[in-house]
């Protein structure tokens, strides 16, 4: 039994790239709303700004328990 891969590679760079375009853009839109994030909570601004470093540290947890569920799960995509 041969293992096929499912992306090929032009779809995997495509992939990739959207991933990476969809943690830019949620940056972008955060950033602006820091302010009115922190004002809504009643804290302050400055406080407000942490929102984007709690947002990267979310992130990387968050792949570092996908990628120990796919070793997991066996890592196939099929």
């Amino acid at each position: 039994m041969t293992a096929t891969n499912p992306l090929s590679r032009s779809d995997a760079i495509l992939f990739l790239g959207g991933i990476t375009a969809l943690t830019t853009v949620s940056v972008d839109i955060v950033l602006p709303a820091t302010g009115v994030v922190a004002r809504s909570f009643g804290v302050e601004e400055r406080l407000g700004a942490l929102l984007v470093g709690v947002y990267f540290i979310a992130y990387a947890v968050a792949q570092l328990f996908w990628g120990c569920f796919q070793m997991l799960t066996g890592g196939d995509w099929r």
